[in-house]
C-alpha cells in the first residue's frame, strides 16, 4: 500500500483523479488484496483511512465526500448500495454527460463524514455482490465492482465564487479470468465466465493499443468496464494496477505478466480538476446554508403578526437544516496553531483543468 496506494490517494486529495485496480486470474488473490480481512486491511480500506487521515492534517480546507458502489455483472450495471428486491437487481443505464464523459444514471451517491460510514456502506455492498463456487475458487467473484469516492474541497472561508477541486477515486476489484476447462463451470457459472472473459479481453485490447502509442480511434465501447474506466486508461487520471498471480497455472500467469508489461507503457495525462461553476455539490451546500441563514435573520428581525411560538418554531427548524448541511462538510479537528507542520502549499496552477459553467 505504501508504494502504490498512498501516493495515489495523496494525489487525489490534491485534486487529481485516481484509479487503483487488481487484475489476475481467478483465485489469485485480487479480492483479498483489495478488501483484506478482519485482521488485516486491504488496499481499499487503507485508501479510505488515508483520505480521512489527510483531511485531519489539512485544517485549512473543508471537504465534501460522497461514495457509490457499482457492480458489472453479465454486462448489466447494478447499484450495490441498494437492497435488491429478492434476487432481482434493477439494471442501470450508462449515459454520457454534456462533455461526453460516461456516468451511470440513478446510481446511489451517499454523502459520508467518517471512515465508519464508508465501511458500513461497503459491507452492505459486499453482501449484495454476486459470488459463486467454481472448481478453482469456493468464493469466486462473478462480477467486476467499482467503488468510487468523489472528493470536493476548497479553502475554508473563501468567497463563494472561488474554485472547488473535484476529484474521483476509483477502487476496482475485477473478476478473474478463467479457462472453462480448468474452472469446470456449467450453466449459469459458464455464462458468467464468458461475460467476464469478454470484458477482460476488451480491457486487454484497450491496454495493448494504448501501450503501443497508436494514434486514432480506440474502442472503449466494447464493454461497460472499459467505457466506465475510459478516463483512467490513457486519460485524466493517475492509475495504479496490482497484478496477482498464482503458481497453479503457468499459462494464466504468463498472460497476466504480459498485461502488466503492456499497462506499464501507457502514459496518462492527469491534471488538477478545478470547477468554478455552480455544478459542485459543495457550492450548492454553501448557497443553501447562506439562504437558510438569511431566512433566519429575516425571521428574527421581522415584525410580522406571527406569534412568538410560531417564530421560534420556524427559526429552530431552519437552524436544524443549517446544522444538518454543515455536518456533511468534513473538516480537521485541529486548528492551524495546533499542527506543528502544516501541509505544504501545492502549486496547482501550472497543471490543472478548469471547468466553467
Amino acid at each position: 500500500y505504501r508504494e502504490i496506494g498512498q501516493p495515489l490517494v495523496e494525489s487525489v486529495m490534491k485534486g487529481f483523479n485516481g484509479t487503483l485496480f487488481a487484475y489476475g486470474q481467478t483465485a489469485s488473490g485480487k479480492t483479498h488484496t483489495m478488501m483484506g480481512t478482519d485482521r488485516e486491511m486491504g488496499l481499499i480500506p487503507l485508501a479510505v483511512k488515508e483520505v480521512f487521515n489527510i483531511i485531519e492534517n489539512v485544517p485549512d480546507r473543508e471537504y465534501l465526500l460522497r461514495i457509490s458502489y457499482l457492480e458489472i455483472y453479465n454486462e448489466n450495471l447494478h447499484d450495490l448500495m441498494k437492497t435488491p428486491s429478492g434476487s432481482y437487481f434493477q439494471s442501470l443505464q450508462l449515459r454520457e454527460n454534456s462533455d461526453g464523459e460516461p456516468y451511470v444514471q440513478d446510481l446511489t451517491e451517499q454523502t459520508v463524514c467518517s471512515m465508519e460510514a464508508v465501511m458500513k456502506a461497503m459491507q452492505l455492498g459486499e453482501r449484495h455482490r454476486h459470488i459463486g463456487c467454481t472448481n478453482l475458487n469456493a468464493r469466486s467473484s462473478r462480477s467486476h465492482t467499482i467503488f468510487k469516492m468523489v472528493i470536493e474541497s476548497r479553502v475554508r472561508g473563501e468567497e463563494e465564487d472561488h474554485a472547488v477541486t473535484v476529484s474521483h477515486l476509483n477502487l476496482v476489484d475485477l473478476a478473474g479470468s478463467e479457462r472453462t476447462a480448468e474452472a469446470r463451470t456449467t450453466g449459469e457459472r459458464f455464462r458468467e465466465g464468458n461475460f467476464i472473459n469478454t470484458s477482460l479481453m476488451a480491457l486487454s485490447r484497450v491496454i495493448s493499443t494504448l501501450s503501443r502509442g497508436e494514434q486514432g480511434f480506440i474502442n472503449y465501447r466494447d464493454s461497460k468496464l472499459t467505457r466506465i474506466l475510459q478516463n483512467s486508461l490513457g486519460g485524466n487520471a493517475h492509475t495504479a494496477i496490482v497484478c496477482t498471480v498464482t503458481p497453479s497455472s503457468v499459462l494464466q500467469t504468463t498472460c497476466t505478466l504480459r498485461f502488466a508489461s503492456s499497462a506499464k507503457k501507457i502514459c496518462n495525462r492527469p491534471v488538477v480538476n478545478e470547477v468554478v461553476s455552480d455544478s459542485t455539490m459543495m457550492r450548492r451546500y454553501h448557497r443553501e446554508i447562506q439562504t437558510l441563514r438569511q431566512k433566519m435573520k429575516a425571521m428574527e428581525d421581522g415584525t410580522l403578526t406571527k406569534t412568538l411560538q410560531e417564530k421560534d418554531s420556524t427559526i429552530e427548524s431552519l437552524s436544524r437544516k443549517v446544522e444538518e448541511l454543515q455536518r456533511q462538510l468534513v473538516v480537521s479537528t485541529h486548528s492551524l496553531p495546533q499542527l506543528m507542520t502544516p501541509a505544504p502549499a501545492v502549486d496547482w496552477r501550472s497543471k490543472r483543468r478548469e471547468t466553467w459553467g
